[in-house]
């Protein structure tokens, strides 16, 4: 099992690297990180979006009040963490 998890981080961490740099190479492209990089962030929304839908439970969003507001902001950090790893690719 210990090995699975290691195999799954190296595989991770290969994703995350080719990722950024697709991501910079859009960003070239379009001449605008940062448009480049919001463009990979709606694609990957939509994409966990379908992704959680098929694990489809109702009762999530009653649960969702339950969250505190400022562990929601995870995914404002994470969005701006890869914009900033991007813009410096």
């Amino acid at each position: 099992m210990k090995l699975t998890f290691i195999l799954l981080a190296l595989l991770l961490g290969v994703v995350l690297s080719v990722h950024l740099g697709m991501n910079a190479q859009v960003g070239a492209i379009l001449n605008n990180p940062r448009l480049g990089n919001a463009i990979f962030w709606t694609i990957g929304a939509l994409t966990a979006i379908a992704i959680g839908m098929t694990a489809w439970d109702s009762a999530v969003f009653e649960n969702l009040r339950q969250v505190p507001l400022w562990l929601l902001t995870a995914g404002a950090m994470g969005a701006a963490l890869v914009f900033g790893i991007a813009w410096v690719i």
